[in-house]
């Protein structure tokens, strides 16, 4: 099963890429990198977003843990995509506190004008 840490290491052998050379192109140590491609750690959302771009691959692509092994799907056709609970939650909670601190801001506006 092809899982985050083994396509991270599958996508820098690819590239022919050293995790010192990766990890300064996404701003994290060495040893952070190391620990993700050894499944020690994973990257947070913001890390695998530039993980991603680096690699020019989707984030989905990176979280499924796909069966199939070195005859993975080519991660930049990936249709039916599982997002877990957890993170729809936190999107949902992040768009709420986006609108929250867009009324604040309002507010503050309508402040300063009167």
């Amino acid at each position: 099963m092809a899982t985050l840490n083994s396509k991270l290491l599958k996508l820098r052998k690819k590239h022919r890429f050293s995790q010192s050379e990766i990890a300064e192109n996404i701003g994290v140590s060495q040893n952070s990198y190391c620990k993700w491609e050894a499944g020690k750690s994973k990257p947070n959302i913001n890390n695998l977003q530039k993980i991603a771009v680096f690699f020019d691959v989707d984030v989905p692509y990176l979280l499924e843990d796909s069966k199939n092994g070195d005859n993975e799907t080519d991660p930049n056709s990936l249709i039916n995509i599982q997002v877990s609970k957890e993170l729809l939650e936190k999107a949902l909670q992040n768009q709420k506190n986006i609108v929250k601190m867009s009324e604040m801001q309002l507010d503050f506006l309508k402040e300063l004008t009167n």
